[in-house]
């Protein structure tokens, strides 16, 4: 990379995290990411909420701290990949270091005061508990991380912390038995079906399921969101209904969203293929592609996505790129009880892109987006009023 060509990329970093770039430049910006995997990771890495300090003097590095603190950047963004080594290192010196120079010229302006601690006013969700509903109708509330097995007359299944592992028990019966797992707001969990086939439920979410599969096919049905890490199986295909769509595979990985209220369904192809079909129209998916479409809708658009940021959630993180803050928000909602009331209208639609962990309290993640100066938050009850910054 020519040296020009850095100093403004530097520059554009710069007016990225400090919410001062303009459409053009988050053009070149965005080009500039697109060009190299290595450019995206040191990218997520640099916005990560995990590397940016708390405040602006904590940037103020000497050579030897840059060169420690880059180092364990690339252990943990490109651990396995020695090739690469000499290159990253090489931005090292083109981004880094600068940026944080730049980010110590900036200490001139008034800090912003972290918002006080919310424990009592802004909660996570975690009020009531995961709960597995038996063929039976009997329900099981899954309130605690304990170690235990939950045997029926057709399945044994062994819950360790937040996991169900299912294991079918052989049975002349070929009556297909389903269980339902529901998750409320400010949860998540995993299990495995007796095929073998991994699920992780996100918030706000169900999937009904057969406790062992007969048949030709192993269908599930799923509302809300999840991520599917498919057994190989040719000869029996899996299918995830949801929300007025089908999505066929053989063995893949993938996520699903189809919440009712987003009236938009989306599937990311991880690894694999997969075929999603509506009621008019059914498109192939091949890795890194995204499927969009309506329940009532006839079209379903394909598009190329960084997959990372449709499946961060089951690695625990929140992960926003160029994201409206109002759809943000709603989505940090699912975990945290509060409302937003915003005191213009416009704000609703400015774009942010955040990298965090999901456990953080709910003030640092306000936090992280109060530091790009282009908004403020205040908390009235439960309620967060966005403000103009």
């Amino acid at each position: 990379m020519e040296e020009r060509d850095s100093d403004n990329i530097k520059k554009l970093l710069l007016e990225y995290i400090t919410g001062a770039i303009d459409k053009k430049g988050l053009e070149i910006l965005t080009h500039w990411r697109q060009e190299a995997k290595s450019h995206e990771e040191l990218f997520q890495r640099l916005i990560s909420e995990d590397f940016l300090p708390k405040n602006r003097e904590e940037c103020i590095l000497s050579p030897q701290d840059t060169e420690k603190e880059w180092q364990q950047i690339c252990r943990r963004t490109f651990r396995k990949k020695t090739i690469r080594w000499q290159r990253i290192l090489r931005y090292a010196a083109v981004f880094l270091l600068p940026l944080c120079l730049c980010l110590f010229l900036l200490k001139q302006k008034q800090d912003i005061p972290e918002l006080p601690p919310l424990a009592q006013a802004i909660q996570e969700l975690k009020t009531t508990a995961p709960i597995l509903t038996l063929s039976d109708g009997s329900c099981i509330p899954l309130e605690h991380k304990a170690t235990e097995e939950i045997r029926s007359s057709h399945s044994s299944i062994l819950r360790t912390g937040d996991t169900l592992r299912y294991t079918a028990v052989k049975s002349a019966d070929t009556t297909i038995h389903y269980n339902t797992l529901t998750i409320p707001k400010g949860n998540d969990y995993h299990l495995m079906l007796s095929d073998g086939t991994i699920v992780y439920l996100n918030t706000s979410s169900s999937l009904k399921y057969p406790v062992r599969f007969n048949g030709a096919v192993r269908e599930v049905e799923l509302v809300g969101e999840g991520y599917f890490n498919v057994k190989h199986d040719p000869e029996h295909p899996f299918i995830v209904k949801a929300n007025g769509i089908a999505v066929k595979v053989l063995g893949t990985s993938f996520n699903v969203r189809a919440y009712q209220e987003e009236k938009i369904i989306s599937t990311t192809l991880v690894e694999g293929a997969v075929y999603v079909k509506n009621r008019q129209s059914e498109v192939i998916l091949t890795p890194s592609q995204q499927a969009v479409c309506t329940p009532e809708g006839r079209d379903i658009d394909v598009q190329t996505v960084n997959t990372d940021y449709y499946v961060g959630w089951i690695t625990g993180r929140f992960i926003f790129n160029n994201t409206r803050l109002d759809d943000i928000l709603t989505r940090l909602q699912q975990w945290y009880n509060f409302e937003v009331f915003y005191e213009k209208e416009q704000l609703k639609d400015l774009p942010f892109s955040l990298n965090i962990d999901k456990q953080k309290d709910f003030s640092k993640i306000l936090n992280a987006l109060e530091r790009t100066e282009r908004i403020r938050f205040s908390i009235k009850g439960n309620t967060v009023v966005v403000k103009n910054y």
